[in-house]
């Protein structure tokens, strides 16, 4: 525990997480070789470095895929046309360039941190979406949260990768996975867009209703993709429950109300089914 409590602390202090590793690594070395039981040996030792070397390739060349994608777009000038391009789409329909912005700042965000990537983006972007009259808080906390999804976009998603070769999985296996899993939070940055009133926190009320509606549609669109949140067989529940959630993503109140009303006897049935089901596990 100790070593692993000294590596956070030196990551807080400011050091970078190369020189803390090493550091750790040293430390937890010296603390099994003085300790009397569980020494462990100089091939011990080696056998981990190896290990640990093979676990990094896959994340190497992860990394290095995404480098590619991120120089590729530094070479041919794509991220100075970028502007113009959001521009154009934003006079015809704003959800087109939403979405262009989505994918650069996907890209972006395989191969570089969060930090970097919303900072080009917002250069890049950031201008062209607020001239479209759309809210600047609401932009900007578009741009970051998508910068932090690049993570987990396949087929680099570093962060898959990196749990894949602790848990000795499948990498792209464990990268879709993830990114099915995460399907929701790849949405959620178009509610701040579609509903600003999410983040006006002078109108609590306002705030929380587009909050409330917000959550029943994350709820809806992963019912519509995995299918497990409702008990309701067949196709047609999941795609009504994907019809939900663009209607509980529409700032219309008279929508999502026939949107909750339709979601409420879905939930019933469902309810129904599910009480059905374990009466029959239980007298069987």
């Amino acid at each position: 525990f100790f070593p692993l409590a000294f590596l956070v602390v030196r990551m807080f202090q400011g050091y970078t997480p190369t020189r803390a590793g090493l550091e750790t690594i040293v430390l937890l070395v010296l603390f099994t070789a003085i300790r009397r039981r569980g020494k462990i040996s100089l091939k011990e030792i080696v056998d981990a470095l190896e290990s640990t070397v093979r676990t990094t390739i896959s994340v190497a060349v992860a990394c290095s895929a995404g480098g590619i994608v991120v120089g590729v777009i530094a070479l041919t000038g794509i991220g100075t046309k970028f502007t113009a391009l959001v521009m154009a789409l934003g006079q015809e329909l704003i959800f087109l360039s939403l979405l262009l912005t989505m994918v650069i700042s996907i890209i972006l965000g395989l191969a570089m941190n969060i930090t970097p990537t919303y900072i080009l983006t917002a250069a890049l972007a950031g201008p062209a979406l607020t001239k479209m009259g759309l809210p600047v808080l609401s932009v900007h906390l578009f741009l970051i949260y998508y910068a932090a999804m690049g993570s987990l976009t396949p087929p680099v998603a570093l962060t898959a990768f990196t749990a894949a070769s602790i848990a000795g999985a499948n990498p792209m296996e464990v990268s879709w996975k993830g990114w099915r899993l995460a399907i929701s939070a790849f949405v959620v940055p178009f509610a701040f867009i579609y509903r600003p009133a999410m983040l006006h926190l002078h109108d609590p009320l306002a705030s929380l209703e587009a909050i409330f509606f917000v959550c029943l549609a994350v709820y809806a669109l992963v019912a519509a993709v995995d299918g497990w949140l409702i008990a309701i067989k067949g196709i047609v529940p999941r795609i009504v429950m994907g019809a939900l959630f663009i209607m509980f993503m529409i700032p219309n109140l008279s929508v999502n109300l026939i949107a909750l009303a339709v979601f409420a006897v879905m939930a019933l049935v469902s309810r129904r089914n599910r009480r059905q089901a374990n009466g029959v596990l239980i007298t069987g």
